[in-house]
């Protein structure tokens, strides 16, 4: 047992490393081996959270999602304790999809391996298990050799967290009955881009991630530079199988990209960079591939997202009307953050830190303030997604989604407490005294029922189970539950009860239904491209449509928006609902009664065209308009 929980880079530890690296350097290098397989047939089914879903007949009505961060065995066992603690409520057969980094895909791969229920067996394992006394010596002898020290680090793994029985993805699919879809992220060195060991990555090097070590992505998703060796994976697009059989991947997702590369960046970004990889060993490509990528390098995840984030938004924004359709109308997120932020010595001296200071800044640093920034984005980005799905359905419908974002972080324990301060102090290290082991244990699970969002959910969820959970926080939620969506227009009073009398005269005849105009307008004569702010021809426009129903006896006007289908689809359906209600304001500000007009947003969704071709991806871009009311009788 490590009694002391040093970590491996602060301290005399850190000058302890820093000499056996330089030494490692010196020694050169003793080859660096490749394991991801060509893709020799396509995947049936494919490792996406796609597949997934469809692999479950019903998922709803109450769905949990996790993600994961670094720090080391903190991060593994405060990720544990929320699991646990899932499990102990009842709620870990609703977990669907985890996403995790560094320390926190130990926790990760071992739910996807076997299951919440079995997380108290990781803490004899792994937890308390005295892992730096057992790895340091390899690790040592790995640096003066040269020899790969994440692949050693990947066999502990195995041997520890999997029981030694190699574990592939191959399995994790067949275990989709039972344990969620995990996504263990590692960052490209070359790109410095997220790396989802998911179906798609593997596409883009036409390999097999059916038969790669689970083992091997999570020592991947945990190579902290300097003290571990990247896990190099090889591009295969020059093996016959992959250069002459069916190719897994497609042109169009890049293509799409390439359109929307001055609003979408990020994703043009990565489907540019999957391009290269497809393209690299093709001289007649086009366009070209902005670089040829023979192997890909990978280090430690959260130097690119350390709260495992973007790969659990892409998953959603993709997926959730597939998820919408599998009954899901709660969706409970819970952010596991282990950052730590232990007292500095340097605070307290005029002296110019030391080389090791400034390592542990350079190195650590960003990583927290990304984090941060990670975990306020992805809630806003959540809040913005649930609102763009709600916006197509009625206020009061069971077709609903609700949103409910859950942060377990120690800034949340009470502020400069002893508490705080004890877990804030943690090291960043593979082995930590067992008390600690046990105070994350209490911490991670108090946190995760504290807090108000959670409570939430354990009150709206209906499930018996988490009746013993505290609600008096709850309202605290309520603002990111209730998001505003579009109203449908009020329903027809009902008809007064008629009272008994006699036989009454003919009835007159019947009154016709209001006349209704409906016209459309392309959007691209009111906004401009990927706005939602009128431009003069649009308000123009509704100048003179304006000028029309002002004479009538308006009952109600009806505003949709479309989109074609560039980009992703729940930005598509934010952006339509945005333009629909900037017509609505619009009208407004000219007169209209606001709680005549109702507006919605269908995105994608009823195009009138191709989205095949630019002319058909114009047409679909569009504003319709229905207006319902009479003429007043001359």
């Amino acid at each position: 047992m490590n009694t002391t929980g040093q970590p491996w880079f602060t301290g005399s530890h850190a000058r302890y490393i820093a000499a056996l690296a330089i030494a490692g350097v010196l020694a050169g290098c003793a080859g660096n081996p490749i394991h991801n397989q060509p893709l020799t047939a396509a995947a049936a089914p494919a490792y996406d959270f796609r597949a997934w879903i469809d692999a479950h007949d019903h998922l709803g009505p109450n769905l949990v999602a996790l993600s994961f961060s670094g720090g080391g065995v903190r991060a593994t066992a405060l990720a544990a304790s929320v699991g646990q603690q899932l499990h102990a409520l009842g709620l870990d057969e609703q977990i669907a999809i985890v996403s995790s980094t560094s320390g926190g895909s130990v926790a990760a791969g071992f739910l996807a391996a076997k299951g919440a229920g079995r997380l108290n067996e990781l803490q004899s394992q792994f937890l308390l298990h005295d892992n730096e006394g057992d790895l340091t010596p390899t690790l040592i002898g790995d640096l003066l050799s040269g020899a790969n020290r994440s692949q050693h680090f990947a066999s502990y793994l195995d041997e520890r967290v999997f029981d030694g029985g190699s574990r592939t993805y191959g399995e994790l699919i067949r275990r989709w009955d039972q344990a969620p879809f995990v996504i263990l992220n590692a960052t490209d060195m070359s790109s410095g881009q997220t790396f989802e060991f998911t179906q798609a990555s593997f596409d883009s090097l036409c390999s097999d991630i059916g038969s790669f070590s689970v083992a091997e992505a999570v020592a991947a998703s945990a190579a902290f530079p300097f003290l571990m060796s990247p896990i190099t994976l090889g591009n295969h697009w020059n093996v016959a199988a992959c250069r002459d059989g069916p190719a897994p991947f497609s042109n169009r997702a890049f293509d799409a990209a390439l359109e929307r590369r001055y609003v979408d960046l990020e994703r043009f970004v990565l489907w540019r960079h999957r391009y290269a990889l497809r393209h690299t060993y093709d001289p007649d490509a086009k366009p070209p591939p902005y670089r040829r990528i023979e192997y890909v390098h990978l280090l430690d995840g959260g130097l690119s997202d350390n709260l495992a984030a973007r790969a659990l938004l892409r998953a959603f924004a993709d997926n959730v009307d597939q998820l919408m359709a599998k009954g899901v109308r709660r969706l409970l997120l819970v952010q596991v953050n282990a950052k730590s932020d232990p007292p500095q010595a340097i605070d307290h001296s005029p002296e110019s830190p030391s080389l090791i200071s400034v390592f542990r800044s350079v190195a650590l640093n960003p990583i927290d303030v990304t984090t941060a920034l990670s975990a306020y984005v992805s809630r806003e980005y959540m809040v913005a997604l649930v609102h763009s799905v709600n916006s197509r359905v009625t206020t009061g419908s069971e077709t609903q989604l609700h949103f409910y974002p859950v942060q377990v972080d120690f800034d949340q324990l009470e502020t400069a407490s002893a508490e705080q301060m004890r877990a804030k102090a943690l090291n960043t290290s593979w082995s930590l005294p067992a008390a600690d082991i046990k105070f994350l244990d209490d911490v991670g699970r108090s946190l995760l029922e504290r807090h108000p969002c959670f409570q939430a959910f354990a009150r709206d969820a209906g499930d018996a189970r988490l009746v013993g959970v505290p609600t008096g926080q709850a309202a605290g939620c309520d603002q990111f539950i209730s998001v505003q969506i579009a109203q449908s227009p009020p329903p027809a009073p009902a008809p007064a009860a008629a009272r008994p009398t006699p036989p009454p005269p003919p009835a007159p005849a019947a009154k016709p239904p209001p006349p209704a105009m409906k016209v459309t307008f392309a959007a691209d004569a009111f906004f401009d491209f990927d706005k939602a702010t009128l431009k003069p021809e649009g308000r123009a426009k509704l100048d003179d449509l304006f000028r029309k129903i002002s004479t009538m006896n308006l009952e109600v006007v009806i505003a949709v928006g479309y989109t074609d289908s560039v980009g992703m689809e729940a930005y598509n359906q934010s952006l339509s609902m945005r333009r629909a209600g900037e017509v609505k304001a619009y009208l407004v500000g000219k007169g209209v009664d606001k709680d005549r007009i109702y507006i919605g947003g269908k995105g994608e969704q009823d195009p009138i065209a191709s989205n095949q071709t630019s002319e058909g991806r114009a047409k679909n871009r569009r504003v319709e308009i229905e207006v319902i009311g009479t003429r007043p009788s001359r």
